[in-house]
């Protein structure tokens, strides 16, 4: 019965902002965090401000590149 209650939750985790090329620092303490995609400043990961706002993921998530591996 209780699955009926909860609906589907998507199997991937949502985007991590520290991740995205998107993202930056802002080092303004009031709005720390911000995403170029969205020209967005947030006191937020903007990952937050964008699902508290549509109710959806992250649409312009973009993975950085990964380093050289050394060895």
């Amino acid at each position: 019965m209780l699955a009926a209650i909860v609906p589907d939750r998507p199997t991937a985790p949502p985007p991590h902002c520290q991740r995205c090329i998107h993202y930056w620092i802002t080092h303004q303490p009031q709005h720390p965090h911000g995403c170029r995609a969205f020209q967005l400043l947030s006191k937020r990961l903007p990952s937050l401000e964008i699902r508290a706002t549509t109710g959806e993921d992250c649409a312009a998530f973009e993975p950085k590149s990964q380093p050289p591996t050394r060895g």
